[in-house]
């Protein structure tokens, strides 16, 4: 290493990663970017989990409540919708411990949904809105332990379920 080089390793997450190579443009020359393998989570199986599929116009409507929901991390229950599911009535209730917006539709599915009771957080129902197009017919929701899987089109995203009540 010659007198004004400068060897350095450290790890970036992907959304920052132009701001970072942006801040360091005093930097001629960046010998090597390495990728990690290992950063992407694994999508659990799909065939398990209970299956929910929801008309694009319930997710888009569901839009309605994220106003309500809260941007700061201290309290992350609140940075959530709440999703609740009982006898084919979905009812969506978002607080910021200022402001309340629910939202009750109504499910006209022939099939019994089953009763759920999760809290998505706000930023990834944000980007599910954002990825439909007016020509998707259903999103498909598989929830799981702590996690849930949006699917539609050959879109599949998945997001941690928020833990409290």
């Amino acid at each position: 290493m010659g007198k004004n080089e400068l060897a350095a390793k450290f790890k970036v997450p992907s959304y920052r990663y132009n701001d970072v190579t942006r801040e360091i443009d005093l930097i001629e020359e960046v010998t090597r970017v390495e990728g990690f393998d290992k950063v992407t989570p694994a999508i659990p199986n799909i065939s398990q989990g209970a299956d929910i599929s929801l008309d694009t116009r319930i997710i888009k409507t569901i839009n309605q409540t994220i106003c309500a929901t809260s941007t700061q991390e201290s309290r992350p229950v609140l940075t959530g919708i709440n999703f609740k599911i009982n006898d084919n009535k979905l009812v969506c209730a978002a607080t910021d411990s200022y402001r309340l917006a629910c939202k009750e539709l109504d499910l006209s599915s022939t099939e019994d949904q089953g009763d759920t009771d999760i809290i998505v957080p706000a930023r990834n129902l944000i980007e599910v809105v954002k990825l439909l197009s007016s020509d998707d017919d259903n999103v498909e929701l598989h929830i799981f332990a702590n996690k849930v899987v949006f699917r539609f089109n050959s879109i599949t995203m998945m997001s941690r379920l928020i833990n409290g009540n």
